[in-house]
C-alpha cells in the first residue's frame, strides 16, 4: 500500500466518521433531515437483510419496526456509532431467526419448535436473580449496549457466558426415554 492509498483510506473512514457523528447528533436532537438521511442511509440495507434472512414477509413487516427501534436507541444514547448499529441488527436477526409464529410460511411443527425453544429460554432464566433477567432482557429484548448497564464489563462477561451456557445444556439434544419391555414384549411366556 502506498502512502497516497493510505490517506486517501484514512480520510474516507474520517469522512464516514464524521457523516455518521453528524447524523447520529441530529437524530438525538430531533432534526427531521437527519431522521430522513437514517432511513435513506440505512432503510433499504436493513430491508434486503431482513428479507434475506427471515423471508419476504416477516423481513418487510419488520424492517419498519427495526429502523424506528433503532432511531430510540439512537436517542437513548444505546447506538452511538456504527459497529452498535451492526450489534443491534445481529441481535434483532438472533430473536427472530425463527420467525414469528403468525408468519404464514410456518408449520404446526414449526410453531411447535418456537415454544418449545421459547419454553427452553424461560426455563434458563428462571435460574437466574431479577437483576440478571432484567439484564439480560435489557440486552436481549430492548437491543440496550452493556456499558450503558452500570455493571463492571468482567461482571456482564461473566454473566452473559453463563446464560449462554445455560442455554445451550438446555437445548442440547435430551436422550430418548424409554420404558423397560414388558414380559410380553421380550417373548416370554405365561
Amino acid at each position: 500500500m502506498q502512502i497516497g492509498e493510505q490517506s486517501w483510506e484514512s480520510a474516507q473512514r474520517d469522512n464516514t466518521s464524521a457523516l455518521w457523528k453528524r447524523m447520529v447528533d441530529g437524530v438525538r436532537s430531533g432534526e427531521d433531515s437527519a431522521i430522513a438521511e437514517f432511513h435513506q442511509t440505512y432503510g433499504s440495507g436493513v430491508a434486503v437483510l431482513l428479507r434475506r434472512r427471515l423471508g419476504p414477509v416477516a423481513g418487510e413487516r419488520l424492517a419498519k419496526e427495526v429502523l424506528a427501534g433503532a432511531l430510540d436507541a439512537i436517542r437513548r444514547g444505546t447506538i452511538r456509532e456504527p459497529r452498535d448499529m451492526v450489534r443491534f441488527l445481529n441481535r434483532v436477526l438472533d430473536l427472530h431467526a425463527d420467525a414469528a409464529p403468525s408468519e404464514p410460511l410456518l408449520g404446526a411443527n414449526d410453531r411447535a419448535r418456537i415454544h418449545v425453544k421459547a419454553a427452553r429460554v424461560r426455563a434458563v432464566l428462571a435460574g437466574f436473580s431479577v437483576r440478571e433477567r432484567e439484564l439480560l432482557g435489557r440486552y436481549y429484548g430492548q437491543g440496550a449496549d452493556p456499558r450503558t448497564f452500570g455493571v463492571p464489563e468482567a461482571e456482564w462477561e461473566e454473566l452473559h457466558g453463563r446464560f449462554l451456557a445455560a442455554l445451550k445444556r438446555e437445548q442440547a439434544p435430551r436422550p430418548l426415554r424409554h420404558n423397560p419391555p414388558s414380559a410380553l414384549a421380550r417373548g416370554a411366556t405365561a
